[in-house]
């Protein structure tokens, strides 16, 4: 026999697990938008009725996992899920998954290969297994490199929206390296959509006369990107066949990274 208690134990558990779910998706949704985003907003996307919405928006700014707007109303993440980030990333550090990747992709190619995230519309190397040849590319953990010639950068700015990716250029520039920089916004936008397209980026000679690189990202779970790998070597020896040789072993590392920061590998890096 069914005890009446059960029961409403039986449906206060779903009810309860429905609206983790619910709260959860909602996080995601705000924390995608990249902006303060309303309640009217939420409901729309996530085909929720307004008034849960609310109050699950309400509940989670309570406790801090959201920050309302008071004089707009509208809400974007809280400092408590940066809180809880900085302590995610110093468990599962994106340097220590990478860097058995990084010694691979040396010994299979014998060029240098950098780990770099985006800092405020830079590319900055934050590892580098350093090439075993003699000629190599000049760069050291630590330093930064514009995001409109670097493999590096492309790589992650095809997976930002383009508002953000307009206003680092604006902000930093677009200044001519070599003859093949490309110095047009337009031209750039336009170029990541190509980059999106091939689930990779390159520079040919376009940071450095004389050096040719090819770069992944590596995105976490929202599909966001949080780093990228590359492999860059004189022209002498990168040559287009020698990337295309290369290149299959460079998106697998990318992709597995991309696994071990929970980024669903049914979604592809791609948006073709």
């Amino acid at each position: 026999m069914v005890r009446k208690e059960d029961v409403e134990e039986t449906n206060l558990s779903k009810h309860s697990v429905a609206s983790v779910l619910r709260a959860l998706a909602i996080l995601e949704f705000v924390g995608a938008s990249y902006k303060e985003t309303g309640v009217t907003e939420v409901s729309a996307g996530l085909n929720l009725h307004k008034s849960t919405v609310s109050r699950l928006m309400s509940t989670l700014a309570s406790r801090g996992f959201l920050r309302q707007n008071h004089a707009t109303g509208r809400y974007s993440l809280g400092l408590r899920i940066a809180a809880l980030g900085s302590i995610c990333l110093s468990q599962i550090d994106v340097r220590q998954q990478a860097r058995p990747y990084l010694e691979e992709l040396m010994e299979a190619s014998g060029e240098a290969v950098h780990l770099g995230i985006l800092d405020d519309g830079h590319a900055v190397y934050i590892d580098k297994v350093e090439s075993s040849q003699v000629l190599t590319m000049r760069s050291r953990v630590g330093a930064s490199a514009p995001i409109h010639c670097t493999a590096l950068g492309k790589a992650m700015c095809a997976y930002l929206p383009e508002a953000t990716v307009r206003e680092w250029l604006a902000k930093r520039g677009m200044k001519q390296h070599t003859a093949n920089t490309i110095v047009n916004p337009d031209d750039y936008i336009a170029h990541l959509a190509t980059v999106q397209a091939l689930g990779y980026a390159s520079d040919d000679e376009e940071h450095e006369e004389g050096i040719r690189c090819i770069a992944v990202p590596i995105m976490d779970h929202t599909g966001r990107p949080v780093a990228a790998v590359s492999i860059s070597g004189p022209t002498v020896r990168m040559s287009r066949e020698k990337v295309r040789e290369i290149l299959p072993s460079l998106i697998r590392a990318g992709r597995e990274l991309s696994a071990s920061m929970g980024f669903d590998m049914s979604r592809t890096c791609s948006s073709k």
